[in-house]
């Protein structure tokens, strides 16, 4: 599916040598949000740790320091994704002026319908030490990828289509929207001994007949990490209240 990309804000203050950057937020296709009276929210998701694009001998090592702490991180995950259902639900009620479909009111409708089957608990991540993409308790989940592809999930929705069109019809759904969100390092240096880090977010708008309606990207401002902190994790997360804000008002 292409469609047409609007950059809403990107500041980049000056190359990546001087860490000198700033939150970004892009959009493809028009979402109309304001101009879908019944919206339906089905989840918040957190991919533990996105890792580095690049495999060299930098990054084998910095992946090394994570994996001994992919215990704790994921616990970290785990226990934010349904707060940030949470925020995602706040911004929907107070950024649009529509009727909001979420938390059990979604499960009910699914249940009538004879729809449960398409909900999922947890995603498989295809990772060996970060197995599991979790899943916010409220909402359906009802696309599987794996998460080295989360970049590029948006082009990869097809085959969920009817799934999807099956959820709106049970919901009454006049739009759908997925929050999808990962802790991403990039730009090792020698030695992996530090990187940046910043907060990955991905909201996905599907119309009534399960095709993407629109889609948006946004990052947090990158901060360094070693790889050992397990505070630049909780911190990277902490983003998301002011990126998923800044997706949904330029989403609408």
């Amino acid at each position: 599916m292409k469609m047409k990309v609007k950059v809403v804000f990107i500041v980049c203050c000056a190359l990546f040598l001087s860490g000198c950057f700033s939150a970004k937020v892009l959009v493809e296709g028009k979402a109309e949000l304001i101009d879908s009276p019944r919206v339906v929210l089905l989840g918040a998701e957190i991919n533990p740790y996105q890792k580095p694009k690049r495999v060299n001998t930098p990054e084998m090592w910095f992946n090394r320091k994570i994996n001994k702490r992919s215990e704790e991180i994921q616990k970290i995950a785990k226990s934010r994704v349904d707060v940030q259902y949470e925020i995602l639900t706040n911004h929907l009620k107070n950024i649009l002026n529509v009727e909001i479909v979420a938390d059990e009111e979604v499960n009910r409708l699914l249940e009538q319908a004879n729809c449960e089957a398409l909900k999922h608990d947890v995603i498989e991540s295809g990772e060996k030490r970060f197995p599991h993409i979790f899943c916010s308790d409220s909402g359906i989940h009802p696309i599987e990828y794996k998460a080295k592809k989360i970049s590029k999930l948006n082009e990869n929705l097809g085959e969920f289509k009817e799934r999807l069109a099956q959820i709106a019809k049970a919901t009454s759904a006049d739009a759908m929207i997925l929050s999808i969100s990962a802790p991403h390092a990039w730009g090792v240096g020698a030695g992996g001994f530090v990187a940046k880090m910043d907060l990955r977010t991905y909201i996905y708008v599907f119309a009534p007949d399960g095709s993407l309606r629109s889609y948006g990207e946004g990052s947090s401002k990158p901060f360094n990490t070693n790889g050992k902190d397990i505070a630049d994790f909780m911190d990277a997360l902490d983003e998301y209240k002011e990126i998923s804000g800044n997706l949904i008002t330029a989403l609408k």
